[in-house]
């Protein structure tokens, strides 16, 4: 994104393409390789339906495994959508 080096979670639009929504914008100095994504869909005792992106990739260089849980629910609106978990370790 703008000739930067990061994590950049995009949220297309299906009808219309050019129309799109950044979920995380992270930014960093270091490439990204051996990148995976998984959606996971359920239903919760107390939220209800929920709808999770997990990714999980490597930062090359440092060798650090990087996890990112992010809610995607039609239930939470824009402003309260969010990563939920962040994990990173060596």
């Amino acid at each position: 994104m703008n000739e930067k080096t990061g994590f950049f979670l995009t949220k297309l639009n299906e009808s219309n393409p050019h129309k799109y929504q950044f979920l995380t914008l992270y930014s960093q100095k270091l490439t990204i390789g051996d990148a995976s994504m998984f959606i996971s869909r359920g239903q919760d005792l107390v939220r209800g339906p929920f709808k999770e992106l997990i990714v999980g990739y490597k930062s090359i260089y440092i060798n650090t495994y990087n996890v990112v849980v992010n809610d995607l629910s039609t239930s939470t609106s824009a402003l309260t959508r969010c990563t939920m978990h962040r994990h990173e370790c060596f």
